[in-house]
């Protein structure tokens, strides 16, 4: 029973701590512009004052479930070796808790403030976490007193059997640890030893900041349109590229990639709406090949949606603990982006729209 116990205050005091942290962090990394703000007369000075209380807000509603899904279990399983070897002092959780803000979101250190504000937010929310759980580090071990713990002991006959259910729940933790670090030991491959090439078609997007990490490792799984299609497809044509093989796709990323190696392998912007019906999507009248949307800059957009709500995820249905701390989309949306004269697709980009 102390270690089932032990364990679930390890990950909630996790949890909490997550929350605390992804918070604080968008607080003190809207403070820069608030204080810029402080010395002028702008009409909009009022408002300004509510940024870090709106940062905050976001960062808990919006940023926290990321940071939850990823950031839970490899923290967890730190905090549960711990408890297992000498007792951990202070520093030693947050200096933890300093490393996972900064690679979490301090990693961009030509921003000086976003690394400072991971830095004093990872300190914090190392605080929490040492209060909640940390400064009780290997308490649990301890045989158990008083009335309550020997009537317990009286009807289930010992402790052990619910301590072996906290190793069998850890195993399985350390379980579904295993994919994270196959995938994050290629995330380092890509961002520090060889990054891939675009591919074939060359891989293009439109913003610095929509070329993720994510997409790098994207890019290694499909390197080219053929990696995309079913494997005995065969020839590559315009009919073969509509078949794209939505089993292989596993994350938003790699949805963009593929749909710009098959759509990109087309002649010209005029086969988009032939494209997207034939993945069972809808695109309306107003943002289809013959009418394409027109941007300021000149280039032609086609906008396809597919409903979430109707017809189920279009890839990889999330895991229970993603769905535990994500909403759920109504519908999936892309908007794919072609040169002014239609002959090149310059953007493919896939998001989901809540309610």
């Amino acid at each position: 029973m102390n270690a089932l116990v032990r364990l679930t205050v390890l990950f909630l005091a996790t949890v909490v701590s997550i929350l605390v942290f992804s918070g604080l962090f968008e607080t003190f990394n809207a403070l820069p512009d608030l204080l810029s703000n402080l010395g002028n007369e702008s009409p909009h000075k009022q408002t300004g004052y509510l940024a870090p209380i709106g940062a905050l807000f976001w960062g808990v509603m919006f940023r926290a479930p990321w940071h939850v899904f990823l950031g839970t279990i490899p923290l967890l399983l730190i905090f549960i070796a711990l408890e297992f070897g000498a007792k951990a002092r202070q520093w030693v959780y947050l200096s933890i808790w300093v490393i996972a803000g900064v690679f979490a979101e301090g990693l961009f250190f030509g921003v000086i403030f976003r690394t400072v504000a991971a830095i004093l937010a990872g300190l914090i929310a190392g605080q929490v976490f040492w209060l909640l759980a940390g400064r009780r580090v290997g308490k649990w071990r301890r045989e158990p007193t008083g009335a309550v713990s020997v009537k317990l002991k009286r009807i289930f006959g010992g402790y052990r059997p619910w301590n072996l259910l906290a190793y069998a729940i850890v195993a399985f933790l350390a379980y579904q640890l295993a994919g994270s670090l196959v995938y994050g030991g290629k995330m380092v491959w890509v961002s520090f030893i060889s990054e891939p090439d675009a591919g074939v078609p060359p891989y293009h997007y439109k913003r610095e900041r929509d070329f993720t990490v994510f997409h790098k490792v994207a890019l290694l799984k499909f390197p080219d349109a053929k990696s995309c299609l079913p494997g005995d497809i065969g020839d590559l044509s315009p009919e073969t590229l509509k078949h794209m093989d939505w089993n292989k796709i596993e994350s938003t990323a790699e949805a963009e990639v593929c749909g710009f190696r098959l759509l990109g392998s087309n002649p010209d912007i005029s086969y988009a709406t032939e494209w997207f019906g034939a993945q069972g999507m809808t695109v309306p009248d107003a943002f289809s090949s013959a009418t394409p949307y027109k941007e300021r800059n000149g280039e032609l957009r086609v906008y396809a949606k597919w409903s979430v709500s109707e017809n189920g995820y279009k890839f990889s249905r999330p895991g229970p603990l993603r769905r535990l701390v994500f909403f759920t989309p109504y519908a999936m949306t892309i908007n794919a982006t072609w040169s002014p004269d239609g002959k090149k697709l310059t953007d493919f980009d896939v998001s989901f729209l809540f309610l």
